[in-house]
């Protein structure tokens, strides 16, 4: 019984994210295409024609990813409050996550790599103010990571509600086992983008940090029933539809 309760959590941050790092690269390519660019869209990035775009163009191609993958990630919180099925709240929370994490992220990485740190050397930011901006990103992230440790202390299963088992369902194993998951889907890669899956997925040690810290306010009012159905496995079949259909890209052109 425990080991099945993992099952859940697993398959829905599984397809949260898998469904969300596409997602964040159709903006790119859907930019590029009003902006009338030729991109091809990959599963885990964007071609982009660059032999006949400005400065401006690159700038909003880039930033549009990560902003619009937090509009959506605010989206799917207010739905995930919102909804009345605890169920689909799992989805949502995952998702929600993924797609505030995204943007958030980015902000984190502008002084190295990333969409933002691509707009950051266009507009000729110093590197002071890059540094700025991803310190400012990290305090960020961790904040919010921080908050997702203590809300995962309002989910519980309907049978089993031991902190243990809802630290480690609702934590540890989609972390882990999700983001091996993830990777798997996502094959081939190349080791840059494999490391920073893995990397990023190391902030995910804030909300376990969380939950550990804040166990004595534990809630549990959303009580969720952990058998997989047939929404569960429509959306991790969709979501791995959706990626392998894009290994051999889709083009955006005019």
């Amino acid at each position: 019984q425990t080991i099945k309760v993992f099952f859940k959590p697993t398959a829905l941050f599984f397809s949260a994210n898998a469904l969300s790092y596409p997602l964040h690269e159709v903006f790119h390519a859907l930019t590029a295409y009003f902006l009338n660019v030729n991109s091809t869209l990959y599963h885990f990035y964007v071609d982009i024609d660059h032999t006949r775009t400005s400065d401006n163009d690159n700038i909003l191609i880039a930033v549009a990813g990560p902003v619009l993958s937090l509009v959506f990630g605010l989206l799917f919180w207010a739905a995930y409050k919102n909804s009345k099925n605890p169920t689909y709240k799992l989805f949502m929370f995952y998702a929600a996550i993924a797609g505030i994490s995204i943007f958030l992220g980015n902000v984190f990485s502008t002084a190295f790599v990333g969409d933002f740190h691509t707009a950051a050397i266009l507009m000729r930011f110093p590197f002071w103010l890059q540094t700025l901006v991803t310190l400012t990103g990290l305090i960020l992230l961790s904040i919010f990571m921080y908050r997702i440790g203590k809300e995962v202390l309002f989910l519980s299963f309907s049978n089993v509600t031991t902190f243990r088992v809802v630290i480690s369902s609702f934590l540890l194993a989609p972390w882990i086992l999700g983001t091996l998951l993830l990777i798997l889907c996502f094959l081939p890669l190349p080791n840059n983008f494999i490391t920073g899956m893995i990397s990023s997925s190391i902030f995910w040690i804030i909300p376990v940090v969380s939950a550990v810290i804040n166990r004595r306010k534990i809630k549990a009012v959303d009580c969720i029933l952990p058998t997989l159905n047939y929404i569960d496995i429509i959306l991790v079949l969709f979501s791995v539809l959706v990626v392998r259909s894009l290994i051999s890209g889709v083009s955006f052109a005019h």
